[in-house]
């Protein structure tokens, strides 16, 4: 994703400005996407992504990139307040 880009996008949950998150949480979310306890806003399951995420800049909502295309719909936000990862 162009470094560029992040200076124009936001997250549609908050309004805050969004970076990419790091690899240690992508590695977690995908666990937990593998095991089928990973969910977006809607309530739906999330299957494994692409090893990039966008997070906002408190930490609570996490947008998934697939090949290199930002989902920014707040529907398919994950909530990473509502998610455990410490168990993943």
């Amino acid at each position: 994703m162009p470094e560029w880009l992040l200076e124009w996008i936001r997250c549609p949950q908050t309004g805050e400005r969004l970076r990419l998150a790091d690899r240690e949480l992508m590695a977690n979310v995908n666990r937990l996407a593998q095991d089928g306890k990973l969910f977006d806003t809607m309530g739906r399951t999330i299957s494994p992504f692409s090893s990039q995420g966008l997070i906002n800049e408190n930490g609570n909502w996490l947008y998934r990139i697939d090949d290199e295309t930002p989902s920014l719909l707040a529907d398919e936000a994950i909530n990473l307040k509502l998610t455990d990862l410490r168990k993943a």
